[in-house]
């Protein structure tokens, strides 16, 4: 069963050492973005992702077309843009491992995909459509974005968003709020962490917040809460949540260990049938906190996600 991962594949340019932007020296260039790093996780279990973007005709477009195909993951649908350059993402890491980003994004090829360049048989054949809301940020991408939605709910598919929300790639705060508030209609999955939660539901107080998103939104079924050294959650409309450990490793570097856990649990979905059940959502959050956990012990998102050796699959 395919799974599309849509939106963005970028270049990471991950620093080569811990502290602020303006103190770095050095930065080691990776393959990089949400869609991206999902899509690479799901093959690397033995899943079949489809991704679906666009990247600028350069040098790092071409690169990064080929490190997707060369790590499995079908690309027929990619777009190259002739005019506009692939994206860049500069990532800086605490001394705890944690990342923050500066995008060059804004006008450029990620952002550009237009509804006519959008690949439908690949949307409509999935039994998932993946995305997050750096979809959202720019048109025409938006437009194109809720293009694919519309048909992916036609066929009978399950959407699923990763909250994904990164503060700079936004113009502003409320436009950002209302943008997210907006897709949350037609989401069956939805992951968040728990800071994302405070921020689209103005509520602290995590069962109440669920709660609302559930009441607020008809077509959601499935809310997975991340968060960190204390592991993650799931709730499944009109049923207790389930808790997941996230494992006492060294961690390194989180960055794409929230990909690397929605990969996993998109994998396990698609392979258990696409049930949201109580045993099949268990399952599935299991091996995504394995592989989070994974992920985080080694530095780089995509070279450090687990494969279904690693994992005893």
């Amino acid at each position: 069963m395919d799974i599309v991962c849509f939106g963005e594949l970028m270049i990471d340019m991950v620093a080569d050492e811990a502290g602020p932007l303006d103190g770095i020296q050095s930065f080691s260039r990776f393959a990089g973005g949400a869609a991206a790093n999902v899509a690479i996780q799901i093959r690397r279990l033995g899943g079949n992702p489809v991704f679906i973007g666009k990247l600028g005709r350069d040098g790092f477009g071409q690169y990064l077309a080929a490190y997707m195909e060369q790590n499995g993951v079908d690309v027929h649908a990619v777009v190259f843009d002739q005019e506009r350059r692939t994206s860049v993402a500069y990532v800086t890491l605490d001394r705890g491992g944690v990342p923050s980003y500066l995008f060059y994004r804004r006008g450029g090829a990620c952002v550009n995909l237009r509804p006519d360049e959008l690949d439908l048989q690949a949307v409509r054949q999935a039994g998932i459509f993946y995305f997050s809301t750096l979809a959202l940020t720019e048109e025409p991408l938006r437009t194109t974005l809720y293009r694919a939605i519309h048909v992916t709910k036609q066929a009978g598919a399950l959407a699923a968003l990763d909250l994904n929300y990164r503060a700079s790639a936004w113009p502003n705060e409320a436009g950002a709020r209302r943008e997210i508030q907006d897709v949350l209609g037609d989401v069956d999955i939805l992951k968040v962490n728990r800071e994302e939660l405070v921020f689209i539901t103005d509520c602290a107080d995590v069962p109440a917040a669920c709660e609302g998103l559930f009441r607020g939104n008809a077509a959601l079924q499935l809310l997975i809460l991340t968060d960190g050294a204390a592991g993650s959650a799931a709730f499944i409309r009109g049923q207790e949540s389930l808790h997941f450990s996230a494992g006492k490793g060294i961690v390194v570097d989180t960055t794409g260990a929230g990909d690397s856990y929605m990969g996993a649990f998109l994998y396990a979905l698609a392979r258990d049938g696409l049930c949201l059940d109580r045993e099949t959502v268990r399952r599935a959050g299991d091996l995504a906190a394995r592989a989070a956990a994974h992920t985080v012990s080694r530095r780089g998102a995509i070279p450090a996600m687990p494969d279904a050796r690693m994992l005893e699959l």
